[in-house]
């Protein structure tokens, strides 16, 4: 699954979510390409997928600046994502590209056992 980060991006909305760990999302997709707002969002992706499917996966009032000091969640620490776009194709895309990683990772591993 080919995608880039982009910083020129449509608008979005709510399309689902993810249950996955900040790390995992490093590995797949690099390192998170926008800063949030720094009150709701904390750490943010924008993704444009090569068939033009634009995603953002980023964390929602998980973090001090909406919950009070000491009360948040720090973004490394987040496993609850998530997944905007403009339709269901936004997750879809952002699942696939997960499972390629995990499916490479998990490949790679058991070769080094073996």
């Amino acid at each position: 699954m080919d995608f880039k980060l982009t910083d020129s991006f449509e608008s979005s909305c709510l399309q689902g979510s993810i249950d996955t760990s900040y790390a995992d999302l490093v590995a797949c997709f690099g390192e998170p390409n926008c800063n949030g707002d720094d009150y709701k969002v904390q750490k943010e992706w924008m993704i444009k997928f090569e068939d033009g499917t634009y995603a953002t996966i980023y964390d929602w009032k998980e973090g001090d600046n909406y919950n009070g000091e000491g009360q948040g969640t720090h973004y490394t620490d987040v496993t609850d994502w998530h997944i905007g776009g403009m339709s269901q194709q936004s997750v879809a895309r952002v699942y696939a590209a997960m499972e390629q990683y995990l499916a490479s990772t998990c490949y790679q591993e058991a070769k080094q056992l073996n």
